[in-house]
């Protein structure tokens, strides 16, 4: 009986530690990435043209919400909350980025958000010389320093 018990007790303890360890960290955040001066907000649409990633007026949809780990300096994937399958991929070749269906590890969907909500950039974690930037509406990679538009400010 004491076996069975212990068996039972040893069985639950690995149950819930299984459970606790697939459980999205504590640190994990939703935010929006907008333009410093206030004028747009990064959005993310699969049928958008020319490119999925763009800036538009900040508006309260959830294609312009990405979670992500919510520590900065720390890899982490960029989610998409409208399409909570997607996520920030680059194409370090031809610095584009699309909305590809998230796979843990990829390298190509690791991000460090650097700074702090006030000013921060978005690096590739693959190629750090890399910041998602702006070019008008159209968001890329563009090098951090190239002079282009890669800050951006949580809301």
């Amino acid at each position: 009986m004491v076996r069975r018990i212990g068996s039972a007790v040893l069985t639950l303890t690995v149950a819930a530690g299984v459970t606790l360890a697939t459980a999205a960290p504590a640190s994990a955040a939703t935010n929006k990435f907008a333009v410093p001066s206030g004028t747009g907000c990064l959005d993310g649409y699969n049928e958008h043209r020319p490119t999925e990633l763009y800036t538009t007026g900040c508006n309260t949809g959830s294609f312009q919400r990405w979670g992500w780990g919510g520590v900065f300096n720390s890899r982490t994937q960029l989610r998409s909350s409208a399409v909570t399958s997607h996520c920030i991929q680059q194409d370090i070749e031809n610095t584009a980025v699309s909305l590809e269906p998230c796979v843990n590890g990829r390298s190509t969907q690791a991000w460090l958000v650097q700074g702090r909500p006030g000013s921060l950039v978005i690096r590739s974690a693959a190629a750090p010389e890399l910041c998602l930037t702006r070019a008008a509406e159209n968001v890329d990679m563009a090098p951090c320093t190239s002079g282009r538009p890669a800050a951006w400010v949580l809301r």
